[in-house]
């Protein structure tokens, strides 16, 4: 080099604080500064791989405690509607009330959305003399339970104590209510067991994916 001087590029890169970057020509300058560079990259890509794997991870072990919680959501819907049926049944038997008050009674006693889909289902039927019952309670039941409902034979299940609900007789009512009631201590029955065969499983099952997938990424 020309008297001894060194000679150096000034390269300036967007984002860096505005501050030049310097390759100088002289060899060991040089090879240290893209090592340098390498070293940054290979870091940034390792923080990039850490985090995408521990959201993966958290992820999955949501989704297995989701599933779970889907279970014990379920049991709880079933044992609220149980109890709903035992008002409906003691207010058309013992006190001779009308259906559609029986309902709306039933639904003040209840936790959502059962308690706006029984109030809402006798109040539409007050303001509607002669409506179609089923009509009314499976529009209404479409309208506050689709979502909560998730299984198709539950559906099932309010839309059959619907049909026989339309147009009975409040003595009618009684025995017919029995029978359901016992149906669905049978259905709370198998859904705490579902919930107690399957919950941990699920839960588990997403840790140790999370952990497989922090493993994988790494």
């Amino acid at each position: 080099m020309k008297n001894g001087r060194r000679r150096q590029i000034s390269v300036r890169f967007c984002g860096n604080a505005g501050r030049p970057l310097r390759i100088f020509l002289n060899g060991d300058r040089k090879n240290w500064t893209w090592q340098n560079m390498e070293e940054k990259g290979r870091g940034r890509m390792i923080e990039v791989k850490l985090a995408g794997a521990v959201l993966a991870a958290v992820s999955a072990a949501l989704l297995g405690f989701t599933l779970g919680n889907d279970l014990r959501r379920r049991t709880e819907f079933l044992q609220e509607f149980h109890k709903g049926l035992l008002i409906l049944h003691q207010e058309m038997e013992y006190r001779k009330t009308p259906l559609e008050e029986a309902l709306q009674y039933a639904g003040n006693s209840l936790k959502e959305p059962l308690s706006s889909f029984l109030r809402e289902t006798g109040i539409r039927l007050e303001k509607l003399p002669g409506a179609p019952f089923f009509s009314v309670w499976e529009e209404m039941a479409d309208w506050y339970l689709s979502e909560s409902l998730q299984k198709k034979e539950d559906f099932e299940f309010i839309r059959q104590l619907g049909r026989q609900l339309d147009g009975l007789e409040a003595e009618g009512n009684s025995g017919m209510l029995t029978i359901y009631e016992q149906r669905l201590q049978g259905m709370i029955a198998s859904a705490k067991k579902e919930y107690e065969g399957k919950a941990q499983l699920y839960q588990r099952l997403g840790i140790l994916g999370g952990i497989f997938l922090i493993l994988l990424f790494l």
